[in-house]
């Protein structure tokens, strides 16, 4: 009996000595293989991209409206934020700017299309003269 459970012991060892061979070295091993160039330290890290603000038709009321990407290239993720005086901040406003900021950036670098990752949110705050703003943010992953 004994030598039984030995020997279910020791070809269990066995087994997974050869898938441990199978996995990456190293997690650099792992993170070279997902980038396009792995070399670049760009696709590595979060650029913040400040769009244009070309799309001014779709929130005419809105007044003070800053735009914000922030893109991580590794993962084809990003976070766009819509921010405007609260006064004049329109739900539905914020929702086709970021969307129409959200197609350009896609036909811009060649992605398929994309897909929201949560539910998009508004929060309103005070900026540091004391006015009332509005931001809008929606979260998305990039598909090829």
């Amino acid at each position: 009996m004994k030598k039984i459970v030995v020997a279910a012991i020791a070809a269990g060892f066995s087994i997974c000595g050869l898938f441990a061979q199978a996995l990456p070295k190293s997690t650099e091993d792992a993170v070279k293989s997902v980038l396009e160039d792995p070399d670049d330290p760009s696709q590595r890290k979060t650029m913040v991209i400040k769009p244009s603000n070309t799309h001014a038709d779709l929130h005419p009321t809105a007044t003070n409206v800053e735009l914000e990407i922030d893109y991580v290239p590794l993962t084809n993720e990003a976070r766009i934020y819509y921010t405007c005086m609260a006064v004049s901040f329109k739900d539905g406003e914020a929702m086709n700017t970021v969307m129409a900021c959200l197609e350009d950036f896609q036909k811009d670098n060649n992605y398929y299309g994309y897909k929201h990752q949560s539910k998009a949110r508004t929060k309103f705050f005070k900026d540091g003269r004391g006015v009332k703003m509005a931001q809008y943010s929606a979260f998305v992953k990039f598909t090829r």
